[in-house]
């Protein structure tokens, strides 16, 4: 029998990328650093003082366009010294990919400074080379490994085995936000939404963007989705999925449907996109994330 004590000497803290659902991340004891969210020049933090509701409604309405920014070294420093404080000994920090963002880099900074005030702490930083509930998948088994009295360098292991089983796949309902950042032309864009194309894009194995394909209609979309998925967990032994959306319930209940129906999963659960992907990809995004053994 693995007793509470031994549970809290090992810890995994994960970032609001993530989407770690928050039942999950209290079961777990997963603590969960946000991300900053910068609209009109206020700072919030993502998933604490914004909800995703929030984000899109204003999105949408007062078609304000975010910024964000990844945790202060004072974020990741709190959140390990919470964990040291409450008894951990050995603590796995799971970071969004690092060619997605730098938070990567800010978290192994904040571990340096920890270490020389904790030499006897053990802590990992591991880049998942991936991003949203795929990263969150990460360390959701890294966390259940720890709960069943695994070690650090257990974790570790669970970790990287995890992260080679584990993706995204998402459809755009509107091209807007990829303009506003740059991605593609303002031409491009006006085109796309007047025949309503749906880029379909992934995350590759060194978690850099990469495209799919565009459709036209979300049926089509809907289908490129179901048959990325299929592709790469066919002949699995065990597959959960997470349905993504970000204000778009009734689109992402009909992916729902179609992927238990096409794809069968032993789990599958509902994940919003968290407003500091949300801001980069705007409302109306849908999608799967996949965990296969």
């Amino acid at each position: 029998m693995i007793t509470k004590d031994i549970e809290k000497r090992v810890r995994v803290i994960a970032d609001s990328v993530g989407q770690v659902p928050a039942d999950l991340a209290r079961d777990l004891d997963i603590p969960v650093i946000p991300y900053a969210v910068m609209i009109q020049g206020v700072s919030y933090l993502d998933g604490v003082d914004l909800q995703p509701d929030t984000l899109y409604q204003r999105m949408r309405v007062e078609k304000v366009i975010p910024k964000t920014s990844a945790p202060s070294p004072g974020l990741y420093i709190k959140a390990l010294l919470d964990c040291i404080n409450k008894g951990a000994k050995f603590i796995l920090l799971v970071c969004v990919s690092s060619n997605l963002s730098g938070a990567y880099n800010i978290a192994c900074k904040a571990v340096d400074l920890v270490r020389e005030e904790h030499p006897d702490i053990d802590i990992e930083v591991f880049d998942s080379k991936t991003a949203a509930i795929a990263e969150g998948y990460v360390a959701i088994q890294a966390a259940r490994a720890a709960k069943a009295g695994m070690d650090l360098a257990g974790l570790l292991q669970v970790a990287r085995e995890t992260q080679k089983r584990v993706g995204i796949v998402v459809s755009f309902d509107t091209l807007e936000y990829l303009a506003i950042g740059g991605r593609i032309g303002k031409a491009a864009y006006l085109l796309g939404n007047l025949i309503d194309i749906k880029p379909i894009i992934s995350l590759d194995s060194e978690g850099f963007v990469e495209p799919i394909g565009k459709v036209r209609g979300n049926p089509k979309a809907f289908e490129a989705i179901i048959e990325h998925v299929e592709k790469i967990t066919a002949n699995c032994r065990r597959l959960q999925l997470a349905v993504m959306d970000a204000d778009a319930p009734d689109r992402a209940d009909e992916l729902k449907r179609l992927a238990i129906e096409r794809l069968k999963p032993n789990e599958i659960m509902n994940t919003t996109i968290t407003p500091v992907m949300g801001a980069h990809t705007g409302p109306g995004l849908v999608g799967l994330g996949y965990y296969y053994e």
